[in-house]
């Protein structure tokens, strides 16, 4: 109980406690699946699709059901055409961990270096796995994870993301590796933003283990597609990728300005690749950066992409020059590129910009939905963002 409150007032503020101390209550005569739906029912009640599961469905697979889609195939469209709240994701994240918790399991550190869904102790360090169609976030809570065991020179000793995702081959046991240890970076990257559920937005742990995310990222990518039979995507060395994420509300998401790619087209660039999700009401927008990049790059052919969530990911992972903005279905893939990697800090690692090996920061030139007009339509602001886009 001490657990959930705290949780509630640090992420859902005084409501949460209003509403914890009524779930908390039910919990005691239903399975705290219930007790906390109800619980995210009342804080979230004004977020899109979250409802609770049947009690025939509370569990599934291992995976989580309170989420408002579950993409339980590497051929269903990809994540960014059915986007879920961030309040689906805190949901069912905080319900993994406090079931964590109540359970008696490892979800709290002895070592006073939280691991959000995960634990430390002197001699190892692990991830309790669950399984999100939102890869992004709980690939932030899996690598801050990994990069805790990497910096503390101790062995990963965790549980397997479960389903029938390439997920499911990231490691979940490993050896130390001494090439990652630094007690002095792990003693600053432990605090309270990086022990959040979001460790992304914090200048965490994950920041120094690149090279570990590319391995282990590329290698999981290759054993799902032989498995499995699914190609991966192929590239020309001259082609660069520029994943555009599309949502009107997420205040996460943030448009490129035509002056962001200033001096970011390499030379012998022939083909670009705008790799997104194709709704009718961002075609205005799609249609800007297709003439942008025309003007950048007069010799380039520019070409539209969407696919399946398993093959844009791998994409992303395997352009020889790959851009990204306000997504961490973008930076986790693009972590794993060893071409160049380029993206914008917006509500990453709080906007510092911290040294990643091979790594390109563009700070600015960007737009955020959090600049939305709260009176404007739908439709004002795309034609808003597509002309800004095109002007600056």
């Amino acid at each position: 109980q001490a657990n959930l409150a705290q949780a509630s007032s640090r992420y859902l503020g005084p409501q949460g406690q209003v509403a914890h101390r009524i779930a908390y209550a039910a919990m005691q005569h239903a399975h705290v699946t219930f007790g906390l739906c109800f619980w995210f029912v009342l804080v979230g009640a004004d977020s899109d699709g979250f409802s609770c599961p049947s009690a025939s469905d509370a569990k599934k697979d291992g995976q989580s059901l309170l989420t408002t889609k579950t993409i339980r195939h590497e051929l269903a469209s990809s994540s960014q055409k059915t986007p879920l709240s961030k309040t689906s994701f805190e949901a069912a994240s905080m319900q993994h961990h406090l079931m964590l918790l109540e359970h008696d399991r490892k979800a709290v550190s002895s070592m006073g270096c939280e691991i959000w869904n995960g634990w430390m102790s002197n001699d190892a360090a692990g991830y309790s796995g669950w399984y999100s169609p939102s890869w992004g976030n709980l690939l932030s809570e899996y690598w801050e994870a990994r990069g805790a065991a990497a910096l503390a020179g101790v062995r990963f000793d965790g549980s397997q993301i479960p389903g029938d995702t390439w997920l499911s081959k990231l490691p979940f046991k490993h050896d130390a590796d001494p090439a990652f240890k630094d007690l002095n970076a792990l003693e600053e990257m432990c605090n309270e933003c990086t022990g959040d559920m979001f460790p992304h937005t914090c200048v965490g742990k994950w920041t120094r283990i690149r090279q570990m995310i590319r391995d282990d990222t590329q290698a999981a990518l290759k054993a799902f597609s032989d498995e499995s039979h699914i190609p991966l995507p192929a590239f020309h060395e001259n082609d660069m990728l520029v994943h555009v994420r599309l949502e009107t509300g997420h205040p996460q998401v943030a448009y490129y300005a035509k002056s962001f790619f200033a001096g970011l087209v390499p030379e012998s660039t022939s083909r670009i690749i705008l790799l997104s999700a194709e709704p009718d009401w961002g075609k205005p927008i799609l249609q800007s950066y297709v003439d942008i990049c025309h003007e950048l790059c007069p010799r380039c052919s520019v070409e539209r992409s969407s696919g399946s969530q398993f093959n844009d990911y791998a994409a992303i992972a395997l352009a020889p020059t790959v851009v990204c903005s306000g997504s961490t279905y973008c930076l986790w893939a693009a972590m794993a590129n060893r071409g160049r990697a380029i993206m914008s800090p917006h509500e990453i690692a709080q906007g510092k910009m911290p040294p990643i090996d091979d790594w390109t920061w563009v700070p600015g030139h960007v737009l955020s939905n959090e600049k939305r007009p709260k009176d404007i339509s739908t439709e004002d602001w795309v034609m808003h963002v597509a002309k800004w886009a095109r002007e600056n």
